[in-house]
């Protein structure tokens, strides 16, 4: 799994552009992902779907600093310079 720690997030996009890029791209197919996604149980991914899913996670994760605050961060959240995804 994964576990979080205080230090840098060196896999944040880095600019508004690759956030809306990838915002724009993932939505435009998105009903056809999750439809291909629902053949699955969700603990027996094959790893193609498994990557689908996550893209499609990290959709959920973009879609409101695309839609709400235009820009890569949230305004007055918390800095996601501040997590580090370590896998244990």
């Amino acid at each position: 799994g994964f576990r979080f720690a205080p230090g840098g997030h060196d896999m944040t996009l880095k600019s508004r552009l690759d956030i809306r890029a990838f915002y724009d791209a993932m939505l435009a197919r998105g009903d056809e992902a999750l439809g291909y996604l629902q053949q699955f149980p969700v603990d027996a991914l094959p790893d193609d779907a498994r990557l689908l899913f996550h893209l499609t996670l990290s959709l959920a994760e973009v879609a409101p600093a695309v839609e709400q605050f235009g820009q890569p961060s949230v305004v007055d959240g918390f800095d996601i310079k501040r997590i580090t995804a370590t896998r244990t």
